[in-house]
């Protein structure tokens, strides 16, 4: 069903068709297009006018139209595949073939998964751009320089520029970082433009395609891998596809692994067994184009922009990277009609689907402001056709009085509305196109009525005059304002219906919005709201309701520590007819006094707001007006309470009428105000006199309720009429325990970094095991700055009495607080903090009836995933086609799936499917290489790790973590006093000090991100294993030029003492010939972590890993390294010589191609061609050719000739292309005399691998190549052609010629056959007219020349014979 409104030219065609005669009816089947129902409409009219014409012209006019009918429904039925025998009506053919027109439909747009945030995130957008293919030429000699831009958001970066060719591998990687919110990310794309890049004029792009966030982040791994895509010309030139680039994208949030793939996904070729299997033909996408036509009438209501109260707006549309398209401005309103339609070309298959409309106020200066948008899906029009209808507008709240948009809230203000109408329509050659419509009527509209009733606003943040407003599009009532006291106030305000015409279909009616404003004489400031969908608030029997505002954080009253309260109302909407005329009056309910009873037993996990990372906590319950806390508790984010808060309040009858129990958790401040570390709120309703039982874990939220990473609080509540309170006794909170010992062995305190700008001299750690009985004092470790005070070995067992609770849900957690020592001990100032689960070290089996305290472990780490079976003393599998060297014994064991997975992650976000041919190190070649990093295998240490906390709040800041403040090293247990503890002595000495050899095999990386502003980097490698610049290693002098893969192969050995400093940093840095060099991204090994495993002790070779770089400032993976590494003591280190690594050195190799001829040329309406091939390697700055075969009348061109170009394998990029040009002498005078014909592709990655495997000669048999043409569909002939590759040695052992020159051998090169001799005499025979007519020219210039130079001689002589008089004897001859 099209759209109602018409253009107008769909009005002339309507007239044109009225005035047609009876016979000149439209057949059935064929509706015209742009006129859509009505143009039907008029030709079933036609029909009943000619019913009664049974006789000659019209019966027979009537016959030839049935059997046109009965043709065209013959072949629906065979296009659509319909046997003889099935249903033949019309109706049946009609309804199949719109069901196959919604089949292809739903796949002209790949599916889109939206992902969903709150806040701000910062995204790693990764696009690896290989090549390109059959691109369409733009210079006159049928060629192009193409380069490739990528664009992200406002942000270009472009590859290198290939000169004078249509196929190309660039082979380069980009990488992005946009901080994006929800509707940032939903508008998020990746545009990819190409570009023919002339060296003196502009360039011209040659096609783009745009890629939608969602889209590749609803992909398996956030990532589309190695995919065709078909670029168009956004600016409607040229007509269809533009050519074809190849390209792996990934979208990756915080957190997201690097996307992997196996070796079968990265292989994109089987080693060919001909020719034919090497050719690289076009890839086989099905393009179908649309216009999506888009109808713009009017808006209304828009909001004031300029300084005089008026606007000058425009929409503008933007979708799958296509050129912005606009209306007209129109000057000075808030309510323009524009009656514009804009027809956008669009090819599908696409991966886009969002189709953006913008609503702009125009300003002179050129800073237009967006008043709002909106979001359409190209997908969903596919289906149905959009409107026409109103489209609502939102946004957020004007700022700083008129012509001051630019609130960066969410859309929570009305804005107004847009009459627009959304269509798809076929196409085969759509391009861009804008005209006039004629203004269509509105949809039709009733009578609608707002109600409202207003009871009580609770809980808001300051006492003031409040005032609501409640508001329908631009409709709106208005309370009275009221003074608040305690946060709260009773209104009991019955609002006079609001009685608004609106549309009839109810979801294009505006939101009902509910604004509370603090109001002064002559300001108001909205602290909240409340939005609803109409839909959602229809009937007029709805209940009063509490409802949560929502914060306005565009206003100045906003703040994250004030909840902006709660109302009490009922809001109805309907039809007016449907509306009852008598309202039940308001009245104030009756109160009834209860005991609120809340039990505060402890928190967990609260944010850090102190300096220190600790906050000090207490917690306050709300219930009513009334409010009662708990006491403080100092430096700690774990605290124990087992508080009873019993306070009398005051609540309505029925109870449905009071407001939840709102419980809040502060960090208590001496000097400032108190910071809401969270909240939760209990419903009334599920609060009753009876005791509750055991406690139960509350997640706390700060504003978005879905939000709960704030901790969690241990309560339960009771809420009593107070004549019973009396007959309840408060029962004692406090578990049942038992006592025991808690045995902290502290190894030490890794990377602490400074504090106060000063650096850490004597550390001490502090263990509070505090069970909430006040009576338990800390324990504390000695001071130590040995051996750095960054880096303190502690090496002491600490013993200190606890009581468990029987119950795991009671568990406590051990709060670990880190000072140093400063001033000979009279300053010592928290560093960090940290707290221990206690419960995962006390045995709880057989305990029933206890609830676990889900999702909140204390070390807030994430648990380790399983190890793969990875061990000392087995051997692995060999690949079928070699030898096992080894005898297996050194090697670790991995199943084969882990093994599989590790060979796709080798190359994983690196080079393209050639990186196959690079093999494992020498001397290496057995050993086991896994897909990350070690430590994910190695989960048996004899202690744990836990991160220190430090640092203020950032809760105002999307996205902020809590700065990490080092690690304490340290084992855990308790057991019960009739239990033998040890001797603390064997821990002394396992963990003593010693001194180890170092060494780091370092092998390549792969996918760095580019530094260079070309997109490249010049990267080498420092090693760091301490503070002071004599622990490094800075290797710039091995610095590998132009190169995002490099391959380094370097070993680093080094010396330090374990355990101490522990901690390894692999850097990758770029180095800039001008200015410092850039940190490309960094990896660190804890060696500790190596040292003191059992499993790693065991593995005798170590294996590879594959290790990701990280930037400090980013979020995302900056690349990985592959190494490994070896730790030993140093007699054993002089014992055991390094081994021997380097890359394989390249293998010198010659390919010989012999180009035999062609055939099946077309001659494309030419009675002969010159023909002749041009070959060469990508990269190769001049190409090879073969001689030219000329009066080539049958389009088989004969040749014999041999080309050999030097390669050295492994080769990077190993294409080959063959292009059949044709020259054309009579063409020289249009600017050229080539047209290239055809050309043929082919990727001999196999056939190298395969020759440098076997390191002997490889010849592949004589075949046909198919060509192809960008610009011309079909077969563009076949090249004859013949290839062996062998190496160095073997060619010079079997030497030839080029072309068919001495030594012909190898094999020998006959002359050609069939040509047409070449006679410069007998041009036009032989020749050709076209040659003819230039050598027939030159003829007759020098035939011209020479009579003219033979006349000019004679006359010369003649003259000088005349001019000499004859002179006496002795004398000179007399001139005249």
């Amino acid at each position: 069903m099209g759209l109602k409104g018409k253009g107008k030219k769909d009005k002339e065609e309507e007239k044109l068709l009225e005035e047609k005669e009876p016979e000149e009816e439209t057949p059935a089947q064929g509706e015209d297009e742009e006129g859509g129902e009505d143009a039907g409409s008029a030709d079933s009219g036609s029909d009943e006018e000619s019913g009664d014409d049974e006789d000659g012209e019209g019966k027979e006019s009537k016959g030839a139209a049935e059997e046109e009918g009965l043709f065209s429904l013959s072949r629906m039925k065979n296009a659509l595949g319909m046997e003889d025998g099935e249903e033949d009506s019309e109706e049946a053919v009609a309804a199949r073939a719109e069901k196959e027109k919604k089949k292809k439909r739903k796949k002209a747009v790949a599916k889109q998964e939206r992902l969903e945030f709150k806040g701000t995130r910062t995204f790693k957008v990764a696009i690896h751009v290989l090549e390109a293919r059959n691109l369409q030429p733009r210079d006159a000699g049928g060629k192009a320089d193409p380069v490739c831009f990528v664009e992200v958001g406002k942000e270009k970066k472009h590859t290198k520029t290939f000169k004078k060719t249509l196929n190309c591998v660039w082979d380069q990687q980009f990488f992005f970082e946009p901080k994006l919110d929800q509707k940032g990310f939903d508008m998020g794309k990746v545009i990819l433009r190409v570009y023919d890049a002339d060296t003196f004029g502009r360039k011209e792009e040659i096609g783009s395609y745009e890629l939608g966030f969602n889209y590749i982040y609803g992909q398996e791994q956030h990532d589309l891998f190695k995919k065709w895509i078909a670029l168009t010309d956004t600016s409607g030139e040229h007509a269809g596809v533009q050519g074809f680039v190849k390209v792996s994208v990934a979208v990756l949030g915080p957190g997201d692994p690097e996307p992997s793939h196996s070796e079968e996904e990265e292989e994109d070729d089987d080693e060919g067994k001909d020719l034919n299997d090497l050719v690289l033909m076009p890839p086989d996408i099905e393009v179908q184009g649309y216009y999506l036509n888009l109808r713009i009438y009017k808006a209304e209501d828009l909001p004031k922009l300029d300084m005089f109260g008026k606007s000058d707006p425009y929409v503008k549309i933007q979708f799958a990277g296509l050129k912005p398209a606009k209306t007209q401005v129109q000057k000075k309103t808030l309510n323009p009609v524009w009656n514009e339609e804009i027809k956008l070309p669009v090819f599908t298959p696409t991966m886009s689907d969002t189709i953006n409309v913008q609503v702009f106020d125009w300003d002179p200066a050129g800073t237009h402001d967006m008043i709002a948008q909106n979001v359409f899906y190209f997908s969903k029009i596919l289906d149905e056709p959009f409107g026409p209808a109103w489209v609502n507008l939102y946004g957020p709240p004007l700022k700083g009085g008129l012509g001051a948009e630019k609130g960066k809230g969410a859309d929570t203000v009305y804005k107004g509305r847009v009459l627009m109408g959304i269509e798809v329509e076929e196409s085969d050659s759509p391009v861009l196109e804008q005209m006039e419509v004629y203004p269509c009527e509105p949809p039709p509209v009733d009578s609608y009525t707002l109600r409202c009733d207003l009871l009580e606003v609770h809980d808001m943040p300051h006492d003031g005059h409040v005032k609501l407003e409640v508001s329908v599009g631009p409709h709106r009532l208005r309370s009275k304002a009221v003074r608040t006291s305690k946060g709260g106030a009773r209104i009991y305000e019955q609002f006079e219906d609001l009685r608004v015409s609106l549309p009839q279909d109810v979801d294009t009616i505006p939101d009902v919005f509910v604004d509370v404003y603090y109001v002064k004489v002559a300001t108001k400031k909205r602290v909240g709201f409340l939005r609803y969908k109409p839909r959602d608030v229809l009937g007029f029997d709805r209940p009063i309701m509490w409802e949560p505002l929502l914060p306005d954080t565009d206003s100045s009253m906003y703040s994250v520590d004030l909840a902006p309260g709660f109302v009490l109302l009922r809001v109805e909407f309907g039809r007016s007819d449907d509306a009852p005329r008598d309202r039940i009056p308001l009245e104030p309910p009756d109160m009834r006094q209860y005991e609120m009873r809340a039990f505060i037993y402890q928190a967990r996990h609260l944010i850090g707001s102190d300096a220190s990372g600790a906050s000090d906590p207490y917690v306050v319950v709300q219930c009513g007006s009334k409010r009662s806390q708990t006491s403080k508790k100092k430096s700690t984010r774990n605290p124990l309470w087992y508080e009873p808060l019993v306070f009398p309040v005051l609540l309505p009858e029925p109870i449905e009428l009071a407001p939840d129990v709102h419980v809040r958790v502060y960090d208590h401040d001496r000097f400032s105000r108190n910071d809401v570390l969270g909240r939760f709120d209990v419903p009334i309703m599920d609060l009753d006199a009876r005791w509750p039982g055991d406690p139960k874990w509350y997640p706390l939220y700060l504003n978005d309720p879905t939000d709960t990473s704030y901790g969690a609080v241990l309560a339960s509540f009771q809420l009593i009429p107070q004549e019973k309170a009396e007959q309840v006794p408060i029962p004692d909170i406090m578990p049942k325990f038992r006592n025991c010992t808690l045995e902290a062995s502290l190894i030490g305190l890794r990377n602490l970094p400074p504090y106060a700008m000063m650096d850490i001299q004597e550390p001490f750690v502090e263990f509070d095991v505090g069970d909430g009985s006040d009576k338990a004092k800390p324990a504390r470790s000695k001071a130590t700055g040995k051996p750095r005070g960054d880096n303190p070995n502690h090496l002491e067992t600490i013993r200190m009495p606890i009581r468990m609770p029987l119950n795991p849900l009671y568990s406590s957690a051990v709060n670990v607080r880190v000072f140093d020592t400063r001033m000979k001990g009279a300053y010592t100032p928290l560093i960090g903090t940290t707290a221990i689960d206690l419960a995962q070290f006390m045995d709880y089996a057989g305990a029933e009836g206890v609830e676990a305290a889900d999702g909140f472990g204390m070390d807030g780490a994430p648990a380790l995933p399983p190890p793969e079976e990875f061990s000392a003393g087995a051997g692995d599998e060999d690949d079928e086609d070699e030898e096992s060297d080894s005898d297996g014994e050194d090697r670790p064991l991995v199943d084969k799936k882990a093994k599989k997975s590790a060979k796709g992650a080798k190359k994983s976000g690196g080079a393209d499917d050639e990186d196959d041919m690079k093999t494992l190190p020498r001397e290496g070649k057995d050993r086991m290489q896994l897909p990350r990093e070690l430590e994910s295998y190695l989960d048996d240490l004899p202690y744990q790790e836990y991160p220190l906390q430090r640092g203020e709040d950032k809760r105002g800041e999307e996205g902020a973590e809590e700065q990490v403040a080092g690690t304490m090293k340290a084992s855990f247990r308790i057991f019960a006093p009739d239990e033998d503890p040890g001797d603390s002595a064997e821990f002394m000495m396992k963990y003593r000090p010693k001194r180890v050899s170092c060494r780091v095999y370092m092998l390549r990386a792969f996918g760095l991100t580019p530094k260079d502003a070309g997109g490249g980097a010049d990267p080498y490698v420092v090693i760091k294993y301490g503070p002071g610049k004599k622990d490094q290693i800075n290797d710039v002098r091995h610095v590998i030029k132009e190169d995002l893969n490099p391959e380094f192969y370097q070993v680093y050995e080094f010396s330090m003492t374990i355990p101490g400093q522990s901690a390894l940093t692999i850097q990758i840095w770029d180095w800039d010939q001008i200015g410092g060099d850039d940190l490309i991204g960094e990896t660190v090994i804890d060696l500790e972590k190596r040292w003191f495993s059992p499993r790693w002790n065991s593995i005798r070779q170590k294996p590879i890993e594959t290790r990701s770089l990280w930037h400090p400032t980013s979020t995302s993976s900056q690349g990985k390294v592959e190494m490994w590494l070896e730790i030993m003591e140093p007699g054993e280190a002089r014992k055991i010589p390094r081994t021997v690594i380097g890359p394989p050195p390249p293998t010198p190799y010659e390919l010989r191609v012999i180009v035999w001829g062609t055939d099946e040329v077309p001659l494309d309406d030419k009675k002969t061609r010159g023909l002749y091939v041009e070959a060469a390697m990508q990269g190769d700055k001049k190409p090879q050719r073969t001689d030219i075969h000329w009066q080539c009348r049958t389009g088989k061109a004969s040749f014999n000739w041999r080309m050999k170009f030097p390669v050295d394998l492994p080769m990077k990029t190993p294409r080959f292309t063959m292009t059949l040009y044709d020259r054309d002498l009579a063409m020289l005078k249009q600017g050229t005399s080539v047209d290239m014909v055809g050309t043929a592709v082919m990727d001999l990655g196999s056939i190298f691998k395969k020759a440098l495997r076997k390191g002997t000669s490889i010849e592949l048999e004589q075949k046909m190549l198919e060509m192809s043409h960008p610009s011309m569909e079909g077969s563009r002939g076949k090249i004859v052609v013949s290839l062996e590759i062998l190496p160095e040695s073997e060619a010079r052992n079997k030497p030839n010629g080029l072309g068919r020159k001495d030594p012909n051998q190898h094999p020998e090169l006959p002359e050609p056959e069939g040509r047409e001799g070449f006679n410069p005499l007998r041009v036009d025979k032989w020749i050709g007219k076209g040659i003819g007519a230039v050598l027939g020219k030159l003829k007759q210039l020098l035939i011209t020349i020479l009579i003219l130079g033979v006349v000019g001689i004679t006359v010369y002589i003649i003259l000088w014979k005349k001019c000499i008089a004859p002179a006496p004897p002795g004398f000179p001859p007399q001139k005249c």
